[in-house]
């Protein structure tokens, strides 16, 4: 028996006969889901420059999707970016790029967004298997350069983003380590200042001074007197 190939969704019936011909079982099952790919099977690496308008983005395929699709990137606004790859204007037509390969995007302009749009094409038939897209905003950190007029303290990052045509709730929660820069579940700022990160501390002990100050007097003697009794208890235990 050679075995079965299965390159499209349907339905498998098999049955067992005696030498007869006589029918001895039937079964079936069905196979959905043929050359789609899962979102968390297909990342990518973001790393923006510090001071200067540059992003270089690493595509990462997982679990071998490598060999059975490509990878394909375009950018929607490509007039003031630069790709290194390509010693000139990066791409608003798709191209194709390698699995696991740096690419580096850069602009002499200060606070430049645009889009860079990913399709992953199968191997077979040339079908879209999976869309992604990250809307980037590239800015120059404190560097004068000359063009660029007045720098602000903004770093380059990622502000949104889509899978399959839908917005990505990663890209908001930072739970994607490709979407550094962001603010995780809790609220914390990776790029917060340490007076940012004071200010946090005053608020939440504003809140707990707060809280305190709400409950009556005499809970608190209320607690005082417990709390002395199980020490005293303690040493009598002793």
């Amino acid at each position: 028996m050679n075995g079965i190939t299965l390159k499209e969704n349907q339905s498998l019936f098999f049955q067992a006969e005696d030498k007869d011909g006589h029918i001895l079982a039937t079964n079936s099952i069905s196979i959905f889901k043929i050359g789609q790919l899962i979102p968390d099977n297909f990342t990518v690496d973001f790393d923006f420059d510090k001071v200067t308008p540059k992003v270089t983005f690493m595509p990462k395929l997982k679990n071998n999707a490598s060999i059975y699709n490509d990878i394909y990137y375009k950018l929607s606004n490509a007039d003031n970016i630069i790709s290194v790859e390509d010693g000139g204007q990066a791409p608003t037509e798709w191209k194709q790029i390698n699995n696991n390969s740096n690419n580096t995007l850069f602009t002499l302009l200060d606070n430049v967004n645009f889009t860079i749009f990913f399709e992953i094409r199968s191997k077979v038939d040339n079908s879209v298997v999976l869309t992604k897209s990250f809307d980037i905003n590239l800015r120059a950190n404190g560097v004068a350069a000359a063009g660029m007029g007045n720098i602000g303290n903004d770093e380059s990052g990622i502000t949104g983003g889509t899978v399959n045509g839908e917005d990505d709730p990663s890209v908001v929660t930072g739970g994607n380590s490709l979407f550094g820069g962001y603010s995780d579940s809790d609220g914390f700022n990776l790029n917060m200042s340490f007076d940012d990160i004071i200010n946090m501390a005053k608020g939440s002990f504003n809140t707990f001074k707060m809280i305190f100050s709400i409950l009556p007097s005499f809970i608190w003697i209320l607690v005082a007197l417990g709390i002395s009794i199980s020490i005293i208890l303690r040493i009598v235990g002793r």
